[in-house]
């Protein structure tokens, strides 16, 4: 009985070292980990205290001798190549239609570099506005040229007189324009003819060759292998320039009737330069 009394005694005491142990054991190394994770839900300010230490990237410990890289978007610049082309040179036309314009603002503001104004047409009108409008728009600074209506009906005598009463070559600075845009009901075998004529005499008068002046469609139906010596303003009121059905390259595309110009009131004629330049339309 004394024998089991020590040994029962032996028991407990290892027990107890066993206990004491395991004790040791929680309070230290991994296991203390695991027991603070598990409390973690439900101590609130500690929970917060891990989050905000955990959001703040600057609190952690950066590489040593690592420089920032910071990354620049440089913006996309949509940018057509221009293949060597020169600015568009533009100019007007007028006539009495628009009144009484106001040159200098025209020159200053409006992105006229010439203008052309209508000085006779057939064989007996001229423009009230022609005198005005060529002084006006020399003082501002323009180039100018004048251009004639030129009515088949009438004849080629009654036609040339009427526009070299009118025109004189001291007053304008570009080749002068014939402005054909109707048959005039004679037969086109004569309309061909007489303008044909009339053409070499205005160049004989005025000792240039002239600027001829129509529509797209009126071109491609009477004027095709016609005049093709000469320079023409043709006039088309479209997005594309106009297509002349002979391979004929136009000098002047006239590309709206409604065009708006500082200086001129209600709509005007704006044409362009296609081929070419303005040095080429003087009078030498």
């Amino acid at each position: 009985m004394r024998r089991l009394s020590y040994l029962s005694i032996s028991i407990k005491i290892l027990l107890l070292l066993f206990i004491l142990l395991l004790i040791l054991l929680f309070r230290g190394g991994s296991l203390s980990v695991l027991a603070a994770a598990a409390t973690t839900p439900y101590d609130a300010d500690r929970n917060r205290s891990v989050r905000k230490v955990l959001l703040q990237p600057e609190a952690l410990p950066r590489p040593a001798n690592k420089e920032r890289v910071v990354c620049i978007q440089m913006p996309v610049l949509n940018v057509k190549p221009h293949a060597g082309r020169v600015p568009l040179v533009e100019g007007i036309d007028v006539s009495h239609y628009q009144g009484r314009i106001d040159w200098g603002r025209v020159a200053t503001e409006g992105g006229a570099k010439y203008a052309y104004v209508k000085a006779t047409e057939g064989g007996d009108m001229a423009d009230e506005y022609y005198s005005y409008n060529i002084r006006e728009a020399k003082a501002a600074g323009l180039l100018v040229g004048a251009y004639h209506f030129y009515r088949p009906q009438r004849g080629v005598d009654a036609n040339f007189k009427n526009m070299v009463s009118v025109i004189k070559r001291r007053d304008i600075d570009l080749l002068p324009i014939i402005d054909v845009e109707t048959v005039g009901g004679v037969s086109r075998e004569q309309f061909i003819a007489d303008l044909q004529q009339f053409v070499k005499r205005v160049e004989r008068h005025y000792g240039c060759p002239p600027m001829l002046y129509t529509g797209q469609n009126f071109y491609n139906k009477h004027f095709q292998g016609v005049l093709t010596d000469y320079c023409w303003m043709i006039a088309k009121y479209q997005e594309e320039p106009p297509i002349l059905l002979d391979g004929h390259i136009p000098c002047m595309w006239q590309y709206t009737q409604h065009g708006s110009v500082s200086g001129i009131r209600g709509n005007v004629d704006r044409s362009r330069l296609l081929n070419g330049s303005l040095h080429h339309l003087k009078i030498k």
